[in-house]
């Protein structure tokens, strides 16, 4: 095969092609051309081939196989920068893997004549089943949009590896890249690159520095999502109709007097400052006058939430325990389940008095020596087990359908994120929700979960955008959770 410069005597074989409406419905306006555009076709290209590369807009080359004219392919600049693809294969060379080789050869002409130009971008019909099967299995898919009122679907073409920049806290940042760059198709962006991924934890998720990085995918999504706040996840799941809801009260620290009629020396009370995590701001208390203190210590925190607290918890090794459960939610508002769990262990023995003391009343990662996950905490209990899957999957089935469309943020046009979701067992074995949290501090020690939590977030999400060019051994972490 080879590609060569457009001349006049070409004038019949590319009337043939493009006057044929059967290869033409998916090109252009998708009307075929007649003898006066296929000439001014023809003369634009040879105009073009005599200017100097950097004032050219458009290359087209006929394709050649054993002297025989095949069709055409090349490029054009749509707005200022932007270097679109466009193929034509006569009839009988369609489905007969002329474009994969056709396009290898334009990349070359490109390298040669355009080499600051890093990616093609490839606008098909959504009706040509074809062409967009072809493209997204390789290349990025960016998204439906109208030009001169005709719907199409892009893809982006990359004319190098993709680029990556990771700002782990809690994961193993060689395991990251591992996991990227043996996919064949990755490489660390470097200082002025641009960068199609970008992937944060911790503090890296508010580092300002990071807002304006633009990219084509980031591990995030806007955290205006009611089910992340403390004080909305309770009162929008109509709490009379759910019975993994704990009894929850929201109150703001400068009218804390509205919740004073729900201590009655009693019930125990757990109160978490709205914006907490990892445990940070947590009382547990039957006294009032307890709480006041406490929230005067911690007046950084405005709101908070009271919760009451499972007095009679299912315990492990007689110790309280909860399990984190992984999520991934995506921009385009599907939810995902991971397949394990994360077990918080409290450090010592479980008993319901001095509430002060944390080692009795906290469950927490970091401080959970024993590497503890579910299903694995249950043994072969299959019917606990099932029962745990059932009502985990209508909790984020309930938060599903009561939340708003999930949003990515303006810099980045594709994203998700993974929220976990803490449950408790009482003594009955019936799940209670906790919260679901989008900071979720994964210890980097637990590589049991961490590995196959960012492995599975691979394969399920950045492989679709970005095909890898190596084969990958299939992974099944995460299972869709459907209406």
């Amino acid at each position: 095969m080879q590609l060569k410069n457009i001349k006049e005597d070409d004038y019949p074989d590319i009337l043939r092609l493009t006057n044929n409406s059967k290869i033409m419905q998916y090109v252009g306006n998708g009307k075929p051309w007649f003898e006066k555009k296929v000439k001014r076709f023809i003369r634009y290209n040879i105009e073009e081939n005599e200017l100097e590369d950097k004032f050219r807009t458009q290359y087209y080359y006929k394709i050649v196989t054993d002297n025989l004219f095949a069709g055409i392919i090349g490029f054009h600049i749509q707005g200022s920068s932007k270097y679109v693809l466009t193929i034509y294969l006569m009839k009988s060379k369609q489905g007969q893997g002329y474009f994969a080789p056709a396009l290898e050869l334009l990349i070359k002409k490109i390298k040669k004549h355009k080499p600051h130009v890093d990616k093609l971008y490839a606008q098909v019909y959504p009706e040509n089943e074809i062409m967009n099967k072809i493209m997204s299995k390789k290349y990025f898919y960016n998204g439906e949009f109208k030009l001169a009122r005709v719907n199409l679907k892009e893809y982006i073409i990359f004319l190098r590896k993709n680029t990556y920049a990771l700002y782990p806290i809690y994961s193993n940042k060689d395991m990251l890249i591992k996991t990227l760059e043996k996919r064949g198709n990755w490489k660390q962006a470097e200082e002025g690159e641009s960068i199609d991924f970008i992937y944060t934890e911790g503090r890296y998720r508010y580092d300002k520095k990071l807002y304006n990085i633009q990219s084509l995918l980031k591990n995030q999504i806007r955290d205006d999502i009611f089910f992340i706040k403390k004080d909305k996840l309770y009162n929008s799941l109509t709490p009379s109709e759910k019975d993994y809801l704990l009894e929850t009260h929201i109150f703001n620290n400068k009218e804390i007097e509205k919740i004073e009629a729900k201590f009655d020396g009693e019930k125990i009370w757990i109160a978490k400052p709205s914006k907490g995590f990892a445990g940070r701001g947590l009382k547990i208390t039957k006294n009032y006058q307890d709480l006041v203190k406490h929230l005067k210590v911690n007046k950084q925190y405005k709101d908070w939430s009271l919760q009451a607290y499972i007095k009679e918890p299912t315990l492990y090794n007689n110790r309280k325990f909860h399990i984190r459960f992984y999520i991934l939610v995506d921009c385009e508002n599907n939810y995902y389940l991971f397949k394990y769990g994360l077990v918080a262990l409290a450090r010592e023995l479980y008993t319901l008095t001095d509430f002060d003391n944390d080692k009795i009343h906290d469950t927490h990662f970091n401080t959970t020596k024993e590497e503890l996950y579910y299903p694995n905490i249950l043994g072969n209990d299959l019917e606990k087990i099932e029962k745990i899957d059932n009502k985990v999957r209508e909790i984020i089935k309930d938060v599903k359908n009561k939340a708003e469309h999930i949003n990515c943020y303006p810099e980045s046009k594709n994203g998700y994120e993974i929220l976990g979701m803490d449950i408790m067992l009482d003594d009955e074995f019936k799940i209670k929700l906790l919260e679901i949290n989008n900071n979720i501090s994964l210890p980097e020690e637990k590589n049991h979960i961490s590995n196959k939590l960012f492995e599975g977030q691979i394969a399920l999400y950045i492989d679709k955008y970005f095909p890898p060019k190596k084969e990958i051994k299939e992974v099944n972490y995460f299972q869709k959770i459907e209406n």
